[in-house]
């Protein structure tokens, strides 16, 4: 059992993901005698003691370890692992350089599914050059799954923003990018459908292959002042210009999406779902012009 799930969490801590170091098996729900896969944790030696003798310590790095959140660790872990296992694994590692283009005093690792982060590391110069970081990171990645695509973000942050030396914050690739990268036939198997709603300032759209949708998006005049646009990531509020019209600056939030997810192809219609007619163009209706507030 201890060889199958110390496999199965990538010989890490569910927790802090430490590897190289003392691990232990530890009971989620508190029962010795639950000795089951679904109830043993892997945790190093510091969470498990930090768990069992929470009062000894000043302050957790991580969280309070409650045996919930113990257990919540060990199923993401583990799902994660064995995503990256797989021969088109959907998870992600992105690296981002902190420092100048000539210099580069810190390096960090984010591990993250399409929508979200799993866990981090940092590198630093006091723990070796970037020759090392580089080794480091590749063997990092390697021994949590050997088909894990990796991203480098491309400009070096300064050095306020390095997590080790200022208040920055991790990067990780934004999901429309995750998904490409992780998706094995996305440019072939990828489609965006948009709807354009021929009698109110409206457009639907949806992106994802003939097995998931992945992204969806409701586009919309509002007040005549300002473009709504309520997505499966966020919630924006675009102010109209005077100049373009108000159509064009729609195609443009629209047009804008596309570029992001870069689908495969694209179909536009409108008049009703039952009967749509087939566009060729994002062609809007005057609606849009009528209901903007000169």
């Amino acid at each position: 059992m201890r060889e199958r799930l110390l496999s199965r969490n990538a010989h890490r801590c569910c927790v802090c993901k430490a590897s190289g170091v003392g691990l232990e098996l530890h009971h989620v729900d508190g029962d010795p005698s639950n000795t089951t896969d679904a109830n043993m944790a892997v945790l190093c030696v510091t969470d498990h003691d930090r768990h069992h003798r929470a009062s000894a310590y000043r302050a957790v790095n991580h969280m309070e370890l409650t045996a919930a959140a113990i257990g919540g660790c060990k199923l993401s872990w583990e799902a994660f692992v064995a995503e990256a296992r797989t021969t088109n694994p959907r998870v992600l590692a992105t690296v981002t350089t902190y420092g100048t283009a000539e210099y580069a005093h810190a390096a960090e690792l984010v591990m993250q599914w399409p929508h979200r982060m799993e866990y981090r590391k940092v590198y630093h110069a006091r723990d070796g050059d970037m020759d090392r970081w580089s080794d480091e990171i590749l063997r990092e990645v390697t021994e949590v799954g050997r088909n894990i695509g990796i991203a480098f973000i491309s400009k070096v942050m300064p050095d306020q923003h390095c997590p080790s030396c200022g208040a920055g914050l991790s990067n990780y690739v934004k999901p429309s990018v995750a998904v490409r990268m992780t998706h094995p036939r996305w440019h072939a198997d990828s489609a965006c459908g948009i709807f354009v709603h021929p009698d109110r300032p409206a457009i639907e759209m949806a992106i994802g292959t003939a097995t998931d949708t992945v992204f969806e998006a409701w586009v919309c005049l509002r007040r005549g002042t300002h473009i709504h646009v309520d997505t499966t990531e966020r919630v924006e509020r675009i102010a109209l210009r005077r100049r373009p019209s108000a159509r064009t600056q729609a195609r443009i939030v629209i047009e804008r999406m596309i570029r992001d997810w870069r689908p495969g192809r694209i179909l536009i219609a409108t008049r009703s779902s039952e009967n749509p007619r087939w566009m060729s163009d994002l062609d809007l209706p005057a609606c849009w012009e009528h209901g903007m507030r000169r």
